[in-house]
Formats: structure tokens, sequence, C-alpha cells
């Protein structure tokens, strides 16, 4: 269950990107409608009332801390933190500025340690608090509620020895850094995709049966179109079909916007894929449009599980499941009204991909103005993009994770729209990631620095799954729309970076192993690349881009190239213009027929992937450099 929307808020500051340690019938309001107007006004406490342990002369794991335990005859005090949080925060604010603990750190080498970014420590010692000799071996437990657990140092002898955990031995550990191998990134996704139980790492729904469709996809097997179909009847189930939108989960009674635009995207793809017919988008949309949306584009962050009314407390499950005007009588549950980058994003590229298949005007009109609302309000040319925006202030500046949602949604707007100025900001905004947060020695990205003391030396430093994985997705696509060579090297080195921590699944978060699945089936496999060519104002260059749109295929780049715009891309692509707007797709180096009525296209493109896009065993086409 999630957290209340002050707490999570909050922590949005201090850990949300924290969270990549380890990633058709339908009918709703066509009419814009205005929020309700809000009964309780979201506040965000002051983050600086909660003070990192910044008294505390923290060493990094590693010969420098244990030389000079042993420099100094001392043991070593170790903090491994299992979640950056609020709640941690305050425990540390609590314990560690303890008067008497202050004295007694002094006799100690004190050594911290967040658990995801060196994942063989925590695997030795646990999270929380541990007095270890100089040899590594745990002499005593602290309890961070209890001062008095924590000894003198005096009454330690730092020089015990016994059996050590085998992977401390060395204490300097490093993970392998492979590049990422195309053969061996199928291999992996064939043996992940037939072997990999989602329950271990509890996909959500929306996740799953994404994660399903591209299962069948390139294993053609019915079972998994089964599981999605079964998923996203659960999805159906946890529809609030009065007010519209998606809960949290079954028995989580908040409704985020996270959320509800995966299980648009979720829902689209499963229509394509399947034909079945599901309000969820639909509903999706209806309660955003109705409940979140801010003035200006950018949409809220979500809804809490309960809320206060005439000094009575009501839970969220006995305040969804009322009707009509018995809610008014307790009202609206609070709003977090802060703007998230990531979800908005997320937002954002949903409802193109939305109003493309169900041929939704207004909903296109919703996602355009929200990816202005993130390019206006949500990038600054020196920082970045913030984890969010509140009240028109963002905050939370400098991590990678805000920055590459930012980057997919950009190149969402402008598949969407056909809009080069889109394309261009997206190159300029990979550019900027690759500047601040790539690793030029050693590639991939690094989690980044707030710049405000919070994040550290050590995770600023650290590759995040979930942010490596998006980024390299989305360098993928650019390298299908611009063909330069260094995009599709960037991709591999950002999944090399990462590839080694994500058989760990006791350690890596869902939304963290999707990515990098989503990640690693676009660079493993031949894309259907399509571009249509033609006026971007014109209205058959639209309908040809937006059939081109729906037609599914879940491992697909769209672009539009407009004559005298575009010459750059044209000079590399094997597309002219025509007299009419024209469709051409291309899979590797065949290409089909080019087609020019909006009404051929499905059709036109079902017979060239069915012929094209696998290969003589049977399975889809391995990536090969393009001549």
């Amino acid at each position: 269950m999630r957290m209340s929307m002050s707490l999570r808020s909050i922590c949005f500051v201090f850990a949300v990107a924290i969270t990549a340690f380890m990633a058709a019938s339908c009918s709703g309001p066509e009419k814009e409608a205005a929020a309700p107007k809000e009964k309780t006004a979201f506040t965000l406490p002051d983050e600086k009332s909660l003070p990192a342990t910044s008294g505390i002369g923290w060493l990094e794991w590693g010969e420098k801390a244990f030389d000079k335990a042993v420099a100094g005859n001392r043991a070593i005090l170790l903090y491994v933190n299992d979640e950056f949080s609020l709640e941690a925060r305050t425990t540390e604010k609590n314990f560690f500025d303890n008067p008497e603990v202050a004295e007694k750190i002094k006799g100690y080498v004190p050594v911290r340690v967040y658990n995801r970014s060196l994942p063989y420590v925590e695997e030795c010692y646990g999270t929380g608090l541990k007095v270890i000799s100089q040899e590594g071996i745990i002499i005593a437990d602290v309890d961070v509620h209890d001062v008095s657990s924590l000894p003198a140092s005096s009454e330690i002898d730092g020089n015990v020895v016994g059996d050590k955990c085998p992977v401390v031995t060395a204490k300097l550990k490093k993970q392998q850094k492979e590049p990422a191998k195309k053969d061996e990134l199928k291999k992996f996704l064939n043996k992940e995709i037939k072997d990999f139980d989602p329950d271990t790492i509890r996909l959500p729904a929306t996740d799953r049966i994404m994660y399903y469709l591209i299962a069948a996809r390139i294993t053609k097997e019915d079972i998994y179109k089964k599981l999605a179909d079964e998923m996203t009847e659960k999805l159906d189930n946890i529809l609030d079909t009065q007010w519209g939108g998606v809960f949290d989960g079954p028995k989580n009674y908040e409704k985020h916007l996270e959320t509800n635009a995966a299980a648009i995207d979720a829902s689209v793809m499963y229509a394509g894929a399947t034909g079945g017919k599901t309000a969820i988008a639909a509903e999706a949309v209806r309660y955003i449009g109705d409940f979140l949306s801010g003035a200006g584009g950018g949409i809220f962050g979500g809804q809490a599980d309960g809320m206060e009314s005439g000094g009575k407390t009501i839970s969220g499950k006995d305040f969804f499941t009322k009707w009509g005007g018995e809610r008014d009588k307790f009202g609206m549950p609070e709003r977090d009204r802060n703007i998230y980058t990531v979800s908005n994003s997320m937002y954002a590229g949903a409802m193109f991909r939305a109003a493309d298949f169900y041929n939704r005007p207004a909903w296109r009109k919703r996602a355009l103005k929200t990816a202005q609302w993130l390019r206006e309000k949500q990038f600054d040319e020196v920082r970045g993009a913030p984890v969010f925006v509140d009240d028109n202030r963002g905050s939370a500046y400098g991590l990678l994770k805000s920055n590459t949602y930012l980057l997919r949604a950009y190149l969402d707007t402008y598949s969407g729209t056909g809009d080069s100025a889109w394309l261009e900001r997206a190159r300029k905004l990979a550019a900027f990631i690759e500047q601040k947060f790539g690793d030029p020695d050693n590639g991939g990205y690094f989690y980044g620095d707030t710049g405000d003391g919070i994040t550290g030396e050590t995770l600023a430093k650290y590759k995040p799954l979930e942010g490596n994985s998006v980024m390299a997705a989305e360098l993928v696509r650019l390298y299908y729309i611009t063909l330069r060579e260094e995009y599709l090297e960037r991709a591999a080195a950002a999944l090399g970076a990462v590839r080694g921590r994500v058989a760990d699944t006791k350690r890596i978060k869902a939304n963290e192993y999707f990515q990098y699945i989503r990640a690693a089936y676009a660079f493993s496999f031949y894309p259907l690349n399509i571009a249509v060519v033609g006026p971007v104002d014109d209205a058959a260059t639209q309908e040809l881009r937006r059939q081109a749109a729906r037609f599914y295929e879940p491992n697909k780049v769209l672009m539009v190239l407009a004559p005298g715009r575009d010459k750059a891309l044209f000079e590399v692509h094997p597309y002219s213009p025509r007299p009419e707007p024209t469709m051409f797709a291309c899979v590797g180096t065949a290409c089909s027929m080019p087609v020019d009525d909006p009404q051929n296209v499905q059709n036109h493109l079902k017979q060239f992937v069915d012929r094209y896009m696998d290969d003589d065993d049977g399975g889809l086409l391995k990536l090969q450099k393009l001549q």
C-alpha cells in the first residue's frame, strides 16, 4: 500500500528516484472537465526540518575505512540503509543526533552504505547498524531505537577474528562492467520470458499486461496472451466506475497518476494485440481529466487513501464504495498537488497512443498540452528536469530518472504529432543527459546529485537500473530515427553497465525489471521502422501517421519526414518525397512498397510484418548493423 500523500511527496525529494536502485470499447468525455475545488490544500513540510547525519564523518565502504580501523586499532560502525526515506531520516535524527551516541561514535570508524548501491555488503550484514571488526566480523547488533544498545568503543575488541562472509574478503569488490552483447541479450530475453515468474518481483497489473504481450510477441506462445487476458480482467476489477480511474491495487484505495497512465498504455497495447475490448483507458482518462488536471497542462500526483471530515476519519475502501451523494457528505479526498516529471511524461506518451488508437482528437490535445507543460515548466537548461514541480517551483533537480522519462515524452510527442521541434528537443536533451550523467570511461549513466548534500557521493556515482534502461530504450529509438551510430553505442553501454544486477530479482523493483526487459527487447531485435513522408499539416499525412501508430507491433519506431524540412534525415534514409503523402515501412534492410491510402495501412503492415519481421526459425529477426 502506498504512503499517505504528505509522506509520499516528501519522499520524492529524498527517495523517489531511489526506486531506480536496485523502474476497444471505450467511452469518455470529450469535453475538458474542470478539476473540482480542493477542500484540503496540500503543503510540503520543510525538508530541512529533517537534516541528514552531517555531523558524522561517514566513510565509504572500502580499503580506506579498513586501513583507518587497523591504524587506530578501532572497530567499524557499519550503517546499511534500507531506504533513504523520511522514516529512515527521522530515525537518524533521533538516534545519531543524540549527544551520547555522537560521543560514542568518536571511538569507531563510521562507514555508511546504501544497500542497493553495494548489495553484496547487505548480503553479508543485512540492513541497520552493526559493529564489525577490522576483519569484517560482526561484533554487535545495534538497535537504532535504543541509544543504550550502542556499546562504548572501549568495550569492543576491534581485532576479533572468525569466519568471514565470503564476499567481504575483497573489501573493494567492484561490479563487473561487461558490454552488452546482442546475442547474449537475445538469450537472456528468451530465458527470462520462459522461466521468470512475474510474481517474484510483484509486477503491477499494468506492467504484467505489457510484459505478457511482449513475451507473446517474442515466443509466439498463446499462453502469454491468455495471461494478459486474465490480468486485464483483474485491472478491470479495480476501476472506480463512479468517478473513473484505476486504484493502485485491489486493497489499495489510492489513485495515482503513474498507475493510471500505465493503465492507459497497457489497455491500448492489449486492445491492439488481442482485439479485446476494455473501458480501462476511457475510465482512466475521465478520472485524470476530472480530478487531477492542473492549470496549464500539468497533472497532479494522485488522491490519498482515506480522509478526515467533520472530525471523523473514513478509509479509502469505505469512501470509494459509497455512491452518489454519500461521497459528497465527506467531500474530496486529499490530492497530491505536486506535478511529477516521471508520471506526467508517462501520461503524455500514453495519451498520444490512446488518442491515435481510439481516434480521440480531444485526448491528443490533452497530451500535447501536458507535453508543452513539461517543456516549459519542468526543464531547466542548466539543471535539467526536477523530480516534481510545486506551485511552479521545481524541486530536486539533478537526477537521471526524471530526465530520461522526459526524453521519452519528447520522442512520444514527436511520434504523436510529427512536429520535428520535439525531435530536436529530444536530441538536445539526450546530449544534456550524456554530458551531465554519462560515464565517459565505462559507459552507462550515473544516478545524479541534487546538489543539496542529500544524495551523497556513493549514490551520485551509482548507475541505476531503471534510469539506464529507459535511457537505452530511447537511445535505440533515436538511432533508428537519425541512424547516428553513437546512439546505438551508448545504448549498448548503458545496458552493459547494469545487466549484471537484473538476475538478482530479490533486490530489484518491479518497474526496474520491466524497463530493462523493454530496453533489451528494443535493442536486441529489429524494430518495425515506419516513416510517413508528407507535409505535417496535411490531413492525409496525419491520417497515415495515425493508422501507422494504431498498428500493433510492440517494437516499433514511427517518424514523420516533411519535404523541405527534414533534408538531413532524407539523406540518410531510403525514403524520398512523392506527390502525395506516403507511408514506408522497413525491417532491417527490407522495405515495403509505399502506401498512400490510409485505409490500406493496417492490412499492408500486417502482411509486411508477417513476411519480413520473423526469421527462418520462426523467431524475430536479431538486430544487426544496418549496411
